[in-house]
């Protein structure tokens, strides 16, 4: 592979990082601005790839919302449904899925699923009266009872 090619590789690479929050992307151009024929290549990566990163940071969530979406029925079956329900203003899960006639609350986090976000989705559990929970995100700090079911989201994938 030439040097172009390598070039190229690297910034693919180091963009799809950007683009999940990864800030080892920085360290992989960084080969690039020692060399007067890519340093310019690396100051426009350089900027790009932070304001990926700094969008990703305003509203981290959004992209766990997105991943959910896209990816439900692969990781729960396709006999899980998103639908709307009608919700009390101060307990709004991020998603309702309905299963065998249950509905189940869905609670989303941008990294890491901890007891906050557990009492938080067994709050929405007790105002409507549902027998289960879906937790969603990247890692899981604390544990869960039987029935609340943990989707781990690939932070590769957002």
């Amino acid at each position: 592979m030439n040097e172009l090619g390598k070039v190229n590789d690297v910034l693919k690479t180091a963009f799809e990082k950007s683009l999940s929050g990864d800030f080892s992307c920085l360290n992989d151009i960084d080969f690039l601005k020692g060399h007067q024929e890519t340093c310019w290549i690396y100051s426009v990566a350089h900027w790009a790839f932070c304001a990926n990163i700094r969008e990703m940071l305003k509203q981290p969530e959004s992209r766990v919302y997105q991943w959910f979406l896209a990816n439900y029925k692969r990781v729960l079956g396709g006999d899980y449904e998103i639908v709307k329900r009608k919700n009390d203003p101060h307990h709004i899960p991020d998603f309702w899925l309905k299963h065998n006639d249950h509905y189940i609350p869905v609670e989303c986090k941008a990294t890491d699923f901890t007891a906050k976000g557990l009492r938080q989705l067994q709050r929405y559990m007790d105002v409507y009266g549902a027998d289960a929970g879906v937790a969603v995100a990247e890692r899981l700090k604390c544990d869960l009872p039987n029935n609340i079911m943990f989707v781990r989201v690939d932070k590769r994938e957002i």
